[in-house]
């Protein structure tokens, strides 16, 4: 659970190695990692809806982790799911990418 943009948002993120990958612990760091960095705690939300942050995020991520391969016979890979909520209107923007 992360507070982002000054408060005002809050996400919530798990991510776990999918099994039978090499490295999937790495794989799922790399995935918190780049939310931690797409979602800053401090500063002002990006222009454009919230779907389009997380979309962003999560094709950053992917690619991030796909960067971690090193010719394994299976490349890293994590599951993820998490939700995104604006506290002054209780909306929240849930995803999930993987069997999660």
């Amino acid at each position: 659970m992360k507070s982002v943009w000054g408060g005002d948002w809050l996400l919530l993120l798990v991510a776990d190695g999918a099994g039978g990958h090499d490295s999937g612990d790495k794989a799922a760091e790399q995935v918190v990692y780049t939310f931690h960095d797409c979602f800053p705690s401090e500063g002002d939300p990006p222009e454009g809806e919230a779907g389009d942050w997380l979309l962003a995020a999560i094709n950053k991520a992917h690619a991030n982790v796909r960067g971690l391969a090193e010719g394994q016979a299976r490349p890293p890979a994590s599951t993820a799911v998490g939700v995104l909520l604006e506290r002054a209107s209780l909306c929240g923007w849930r995803f999930h990418v993987g069997d999660s």
